[in-house]
């Protein structure tokens, strides 16, 4: 090994979704070992320059860990193994982490020492910490390390591609989602306010029917006092439309002004947004299906701090809204489709990337296919049952999305 290694400090750590990278000041310079997680980056690198800021990635299990647990330490050895693609970086104090490539998946393992005991944190096999285990390269015998057979090395392998590796790609940021949420918000509303025109063309032409105590047009509701005659139901009626007139103008106003605001943010503060290649992680805690508790019919699932719970069935659907869920927690349902119900509890934000989540899940529970999902959804407090029909509800106060469909098994499984 080169002497100019020797006892070099781990200063920081960084990761792209390709890659992970080792800052370690020695004498003069800094080297940046990077570390692939894996697909088209099996390996380590002495990298010419560190991860662009809109390639670095804020939060995942395996960064999180490696700060935890290596910042701050001195490299004495970096060793390959002879027999497989593995490779062991060597602490001063005699920890060592472990990187083995198997079918373009990336296995680690951290082992360390306890009152002279050797540990190790091998997530691929779902050890916890302090549990003994072997030594060196051989741990990865129980996944198949086997002794390859030498081959001639590709130049160009010993150089990592930063084209690909840094690709440009799709900018994004907090910011801007934010903007682009607003913007899909102000339309939904506006769209529905613009229907006064059919509902004032409707009202002259006497076509509704006042008849009711309630009125029902479209996604407008209008109630009446059983006192008033045909002609004051009516004026009610065209009340209503000059709010739905007054509201559009305001929502108009309003869509322009968030537009304007969208395109003066820039991207300078933005993220590539790329597939983040994860290890092999055994899951554990973070997200878990239970057996339904209360009736047949029901899935429960745990992220982090948050609890969801589906109801596949009518019965479940009542009992979920009824027992499980408080007047706060969410509600969600396809939008103009049959559907499971989900319920969310301990979500107060409800970010728009958190929504994706909920309603791939809810997507899948109900057999909804398309990469498009329509939901609407509220609070459980905005929601009556239905006398008589199992697991129907009317609502009120509802929103509107369409959102794109996410891998949330992975998403959920791999959140720290």
């Amino acid at each position: 090994m080169n002497e100019s290694w020797r006892f070099g400090k781990i200063q920081k750590i960084f990761s792209s979704a390709k890659i992970i990278v080792l800052n370690i000041r020695v004498p003069g310079k800094t080297i940046y070992l990077g570390i692939g997680r894996g697909n088209d980056f099996c390996g380590t690198w002495a990298l010419e320059k560190n991860i662009p800021s809109t390639h670095r990635i804020v939060k995942d299990r395996l960064l999180e860990y490696l700060r935890s647990n290596v910042s701050g330490k001195n490299v004495i050895d970096l060793s390959c193994d002879e027999k497989d693609r593995c490779i062991k970086i060597t602490m001063h104090d005699k920890s060592e982490l472990l990187f083995f490539w198997k079918g373009r998946r990336l296995h680690f393992s951290h082992t360390y020492y306890k009152d002279g005991i050797q540990y190790s944190f091998s997530p691929w096999e779902n050890l916890s910490v302090g549990e003994a285990i072997e030594s060196g390269f051989d741990i990865f015998d129980k996944i198949d390390r086997k002794e390859l057979e030498l081959k001639q090395c590709r130049e160009d392998f010993l150089t990592p591609d930063y084209e690909k590796l840094f690709a440009k790609g799709k900018l994004s940021s907090k910011k801007i989602k934010k903007s682009e949420r607003k913007i899909q918000l102000i339309e939904g509303d506006l769209a529905r306010c613009r229907l006064w025109k059919e509902l004032q063309a409707d009202a002259i032409e006497d076509k509704l029917d006042l008849s009711n105590k309630t009125l029902k047009w479209k996604s407008f509701k209008v109630k009446f006092d059983p006192s008033l005659t045909h002609f004051q139901r009516r004026d009610l009626v065209f009340f209503k439309i000059k709010k739905l007139k007054k509201g559009e103008s305001i929502l108009a106003n309003r869509l322009e002004e968030a537009k304007t605001e969208l395109l003066s943010q820039t991207p300078s503060d933005s993220k590539v947004e790329e597939a983040i290649v994860f290890p092999i992680w055994s899951e554990q805690k973070k997200i878990r299906e239970k057996t339904a508790t209360r009736k047949e019919g029901s899935v429960f699932y745990e992220w982090n701090d948050i609890k969801i719970a589906i109801g596949t069935t009518a019965q479940a659907n009542d009992d979920l809204r009824k027992s499980w869920s408080k007047k706060d927690d969410y509600w969600f349902h396809l939008d103009g489709y049959k559907s499971a119900h989900l319920f969310v509890k301990g979500d107060e934000q409800l970010s728009y990337e958190n929504i994706q989540v909920f309603s791939s899940i809810l997507a899948n529970h109900s057999g909804f296919e398309a990469e498009m999902i329509p939901v609407i959804y509220t609070k459980v407090g905005n929601l009556k049952g239905i006398k008589g029909i199992a697991g129907t509800v009317n609502y009120k106060k509802e929103k509107h999305l369409l959102v794109q469909r996410v891998n949330w098994k992975e998403i959920i499984s791999t959140s720290w």
